[in-house]
């Protein structure tokens, strides 16, 4: 089990393979959950996800979305940041 206090802010190290990728993808809907449970908040990620990512922030290492996104969507995205 983790518990992480309200508002903090944290990151996993680890070796190559540890699973740091997998779990934020599981974290973020990215991956679906197939064993167990997490919670932000008391919401479960299994069952309310996308309730639960509306309490979340997540930067990852790469652009991840980039290759993704069309270029509409590129510019839109950047925009909107900006």
């Amino acid at each position: 089990n983790f518990f992480f206090p309200s508002d903090d802010c944290f990151g996993l190290l680890g070796l190559n393979g540890a699973g740091k990728t997998t779990t934020f993808k599981t974290l973020t809907g990215e991956i679906p959950i197939e064993y167990g449970d997490a919670f932000i908040n008391g919401i479960s990620l299994k069952k309310h996800m996308a309730k639960a990512c509306q309490l979340i922030g997540y930067v990852p290492q790469y652009d991840a979305m980039l290759q993704e996104l069309s270029g509409y969507e590129t510019l839109k995205i950047f925009a909107l940041i900006r």
